[in-house]
């Protein structure tokens, strides 16, 4: 049996991300330390297409961004080995600020398309979706964002997601086909909004 992310976390943390779906702001950029549990996080779900993830979590992103009617400069996602390098894929806006449900709508989308697969979702693929959506939480935590707020916009997150799969879908195909999308292409595939 392979070890899973969830097999070295502390009772408490382990629980917190369960009970909350968020990745815990003690754990976050170079404060990962905790005397009870590793310091390593997992990417992606270990199991499933890690590009296909990556592209389904930026596309995520954008969607909802687009919903909020944020101007997106560009997405990305690289190519190849996305585990091997530290910033595989974003989504660049034109304007300040970042709608706290657009921060938390790739971990929605990849929970969301890992059931799709008719794959139930484990502990240990929960934590590791909040984990490979560490970014997004790093941020949630340095914005001042709560638990609770961040809990909130993830609700808000999976059910703008869900309304609007087949959007979230042709996205992430179009981003996994070309690697980088215009806010303006984005837009179109999308269905949704205008672009910058």
């Amino acid at each position: 049996m392979t070890a899973r992310l969830i097999d070295f976390l502390c009772a408490r943390h382990r629980r917190g991300i369960l009970e909350t779906r968020c990745w815990p702001a003690d754990k976050c950029g170079d404060n990962t330390w905790c005397s009870d549990c590793s310091t390593g996080r997992a990417l992606l779900l270990p199991h499933l297409d890690s590009r296909a993830q990556l592209a389904i979590h930026e596309a995520g992103h954008a969607v909802v961004h687009l919903l909020c009617g944020t101007q997106i400069e560009f997405a990305f996602i690289t190519e190849g080995d996305v585990t091997a390098i530290r910033n595989p894929g974003g989504v660049h806006l034109n304007s300040d600020g970042y709608p706290a449900k657009a921060l938390m709508a790739g971990a929605a989308a990849v929970e969301r398309w890992a059931t799709r697969w008719a794959y139930p979702l484990d502990d240990a693929d929960r934590v590791d979706v909040a984990s490979g959506a560490c970014s997004d939480f790093e941020v949630a935590w340095t914005c001042g964002l709560s638990v609770a707020d961040a809990g909130a916009a993830l609700r808000e997150a999976d059910r703008d997601v869900a309304e609007h799969w087949p959007a979230v879908e042709r996205v992430a195909d179009a981003l996994l086909a070309a690697g980088r999308l215009s806010g303006e292409e984005i837009a179109a595939i999308a269905r949704i909004g205008v672009a910058a």
